[in-house]
Parts: structure tokens; C-alpha cells; sequence
């Protein structure tokens, strides 16, 4: 993955030939920002989890949590998504202050609700 910023422009550029995952990652931009893959684009997530346990006198108690973080791609102008063949985003996020967002190709998004 290669990132692209030129002197006087605000741009973030993620970009490579075969599938492209961003699981749990931010791509943030003060100007526009580009992900292409020649493959799929993945916005994927996380796992964070821990475990607490506690004793004292006859009793035992153990608490256990767990939440998916998932990843961000935004951009002060225009975001665009271009993958050459399909673009998954699970519990993530795309968006654009002022700009427009641009997504090529098929766009296959999971929603869960709690």
C-alpha cells in the first residue's frame, strides 16, 4: 500500500494491484482521499476484548466483553473508492465533509443492529 501527499495539497492515497483491507484503520485527509485495489476493497473490523475476574469470601465473579472497531475513510473534499471488482464495508465508516463520495464498481454492505 503506498501513501501519496504533494507539496500544497491535502490528499491521502491508499492504493494496490491485488485486494485492499483496511481492518480497524483510519485513512483521514484535510483535502480528498482515494483507496483503489485491482482486487476488493475490505473496510473491515476489529475484535477488542477483555476479562475480569474477582473472589473474596464464597463468592467468584467473572465478566467478559468484547465490541468490533471498525474502520474510517474520511476526507475534507471529495473520497473516492475504486476496486476492480467488489467494495465490502462492515460497521465502518466513508464520509466527506464538502466533497462528494465516489464509489466504482459493486458495493455490498452489512448492517447489524444491536
Amino acid at each position: 500500500m503506498s501513501t501519496t501527499c504533494k507539496p500544497g495539497w491535502a490528499r491521502a492515497t491508499a492504493s494496490r494491484r491485488w485486494p485492499g483491507n483496511l481492518i480497524g484503520a483510519i485513512l483521514a485527509s484535510a483535502g480528498s482521499a482515494a483507496v483503489g485495489a485491482g482486487g476488493n476493497i475490505n473496510l473491515g473490523t476489529v475484535t477488542e476484548s477483555a476479562t475480569g475476574s474477582t473472589a473474596g469470601q464464597g463468592t467468584v465473579g467473572r465478566v467478559s466483553t468484547s465490541r468490533e472497531i471498525g474502520s474510517v475513510i474520511q476526507g475534507q473534499g471529495d473520497v473516492r473508492l475504486a476496486a476492480g471488482n467488489d467494495i465490502n464495508i462492515r460497521a465502518s465508516a466513508v464520509q466527506s465533509a464538502t466533497g462528494t463520495l465516489v464509489a466504482y464498481w459493486a458495493l455490498l454492505v452489512e448492517t447489524y443492529l444491536a
